[in-house]
């Protein structure tokens, strides 16, 4: 379903300014209150569209969603993006999920975000957080461009949100929306494949229950004894030549690794 087709915009259209409109549809119907009043829109509008039973559910806090029915992996993925902030990015599980590899644990309700270091976003809801180190934090001196944050990020794609692919890789090429920033329509910044299976197996408190990165057998078992090996460094982990070459097509309608950028 096209999540503007439900969106409820009718008794809100004049209340809400245009470029918060175009936001949200870059956002696959989300918008945070951060958001809207940084577009113009009234202290009084935005507590009539989130008033109890209101136009505009809470997804998280300060997230909402403009539009009715169930919320789809996408929307909880992008939800949790907007409440981590810029140059965020999904890793752990839900990471490993999102790259195609098929021997890491199953995700959950749980999403797992990368932040800069220097971030001050906590966890909320369904949203847990990591800090990374990245290359701006290096030197603090030297502004942080749209190239150095993109190097950290690969993509992961649901089609029918994205549409038409070239009109997303335009759209990358675009400087950042005022609003919205680089967030496109269906497309979800992702850790590179090796920090997402670092980020899952070496933070236990968010595997899900009764799944391990070792086998539980001495001898290891089929399937999980090529899944992952320990490196010398022991809490550091790479991924096998079976792990890499075991990518799958998604198939809840995702594409792992789309190179819609430069």
């Amino acid at each position: 379903m096209d999540w503007h087709a439900a969106a409820n915009w009718s008794t809100l259209a004049i209340m809400v300014p245009d470029h918060l409109l175009y936001a949200a549809r870059r956002q696959d119907g989300l918008i945070t209150r951060k958001q809207a009043l940084a577009a113009g829109m009234s202290l009084d509008a935005w507590k009539h569209a989130t008033r109890k039973h209101g136009s505009w559910r809470r997804i998280l806090r300060g997230v909402y969603a403009t539009f009715t029915g169930p919320l789809r992996e996408l929307h909880r993925l992008r939800a949790a993006l907007l409440h981590a902030g810029a140059d965020s990015a999904i890793t752990g599980a839900w990471g490993c999920w999102m790259h195609g590899l098929k021997y890491g644990p199953e995700p959950g309700e749980l999403i797992l975000v990368s932040i800069p270091q220097q971030s001050r976003v906590g966890p909320a809801g369904f949203v847990a957080v990591t800090r990374r180190a990245c290359s701006s934090d290096k030197n603090r001196s030297r502004e942080p461009t749209r190239d150095s944050n993109r190097e950290h990020h690969d993509y992961w794609v649901d089609q029918d949100a994205a549409g038409d692919l070239s009109v997303s890789i335009a759209m990358s090429y675009e400087a950042p929306d005022e609003i919205a920033g680089e967030a496109r329509p269906g497309v979800i910044p992702v850790v590179p494949t090796a920090q997402a299976v670092i980020d899952t197996v070496t933070k236990p408190r968010w595997l899900p229950a009764g799944w391990s990165p070792t086998c539980a057998h001495a001898d290891g078992c089929p399937m999980c004894s090529t899944a992952l090996e320990p490196t010398v460094a022991g809490r550091a982990w790479h991924l096998s030549r079976r792990l890499l070459a075991g990518r799958q097509a998604d198939h809840r309608g995702g594409l792992p690794l789309v190179p819609l950028v430069r």
